[in-house]
């Protein structure tokens, strides 16, 4: 939750902005052995029109396709399967504007 800080820096995500975060333990997750993570996105306080990329943390490229379009004015939620990468991390890619993003873990798929 980028408003309060929570396994992440409290502030919202600047344009073109990408922030990594590990995922293995939290929100019940197991230690290891996820290949993928179920994610609750939630994006708020959209600054103007823009879209977040949600993939495995390790990719050297991440997608160009969104998994969310934000526009101001209006929360979005979104509910995203995405591989986590080897080291563990999920990334989070905001395109255009500033934006608050909120995460929560739904679910996982074992290795």
């Amino acid at each position: 939750d980028s408003r309060g800080g929570v396994n992440t820096v409290a502030a919202p995500l600047g344009p073109g902005e990408v922030r990594t975060f590990d995922v293995r333990g939290l929100g019940g997750l197991p230690p290891d052995g996820i290949a993928a993570v179920v994610l609750g996105v939630t994006g708020t306080g959209a600054t103007g029109s823009t879209h977040l990329v949600v993939a495995a943390g390790d990719l050297p490229a991440l997608p160009r396709s969104s998994n969310l379009n934000l526009v101001p004015g209006r929360a979005t939620a979104n509910l995203v399967l995405t591989a986590v990468g080897a080291d563990g991390t999920v990334s989070i890619r905001n395109d255009a504007a500033t934006t608050h993003v909120i995460v929560d873990v739904v679910g996982f798929v074992a290795a």
